[in-house]
């Protein structure tokens, strides 16, 4: 029998700022509190269980702690001209021009920062640990707010 265990604490959450691109324009710079739910299945082993929770947490932990409190910026977006200057990042887009701390922010390998994509990069980010575990599927969703998520799902390719 698959079952689907959910691990979604309040430590992997985070707030952060976030450039985002709506038809090749940046948005206004703004944030959010972003939840993250992670679920995994799998076949429960003798003990009845699908997976150790403490095998996954740091994970999670780790992927969760580059974009906390930070400014996400799309470093594949071919509209941004990024551009490190001493101890600052300048960000270009048309009119729009920002010179942020490089501390504050955290260039992503995306084109975008939108929930979609964050749901995407950070269950690329778990994959690994997941992967050593047995499991048969991951999914990871991220909101912003209640009723507004996005999930990104994964097959392990275990079958069971």
């Amino acid at each position: 029998m698959l079952t689907t265990l959910e691990m979604a604490h309040a430590e992997f959450g985070f707030y952060a700022a976030h450039i985002a691109l709506y038809n090749g324009e940046v948005e206004p710079l703004h944030g959010h509190t972003f939840q993250v739910t992670l679920r995994v299945s799998g076949e429960p082993d003798t003990s009845g269980m699908v997976a150790e929770f403490s095998e996954i947490k740091p994970a999670m932990r780790n992927a969760v702690a580059l974009l906390r409190r930070r400014t996400l910026v799309p470093g594949h977006a071919p509209e941004l001209r990024i551009t490190p200057k001493n101890d600052s990042l300048s960000i270009t887009c048309g009119r729009k021009r920002y010179l942020l701390p490089a501390e504050d922010v955290t260039v992503l390998p995306l084109v975008n920062t939108t929930l979609e994509a964050l749901a995407g990069y950070l269950l690329s980010q778990v994959l690994p640990q997941l992967q050593r575990t047995g499991l048969v599927a991951a999914e990871l969703e991220v909101s912003e707010l209640p009723g507004i998520s996005a999930t990104a799902r994964a097959d392990l390719g275990l079958s069971w």
